[in-house]
């Protein structure tokens, strides 16, 4: 394990308590690798018309959002770091179906096109 990767390490155990960090992984160049990770919004504060447009879209049974996702990576060539950069990744209108419960709910629509800044 190298130096970079324990010291995310620390830093993921220390923010992963406050449920804002999925934990750090390494792959290959031209790999995919997918990540199952849970995010929630309980107790998050919204207005009025935002909450108002919720559930009117709730009472269709999905909710769609826009989700942001920010990462740091490293690209590293042999035992060499390359560089560093900023993962920036937008998609609009990510569809969310509801449980008739509540509360709970999963990815609806299928995979999306989504823009991705380096």
């Amino acid at each position: 394990m190298t130096p970079v990767m324990r010291r995310m390490e620390k830093v993921q155990k220390r923010r992963n308590a406050q449920g804002r960090l999925i934990p750090p992984f390494a792959q290959g160049t031209k790999d995919r690798t997918s990540v199952i990770a849970t995010f929630s919004a309980a107790n998050s504060f919204v207005g009025a018309p935002v909450a108002h447009g919720i559930d009117a879209d709730r009472a269709c049974g999905s909710v769609s959002f826009n989700v942001r996702l920010l990462a740091r990576v490293e690209f590293w060539r042999g035992g060499w770091r390359l560089r560093r950069r900023l993962l920036r990744v937008l998609c609009r209108g990510v569809s969310v179906s509801l449980s008739s419960k509540g509360g709970l709910g999963t990815l609806a629509g299928g995979s999306r096109d989504c823009q991705v800044v380096v």
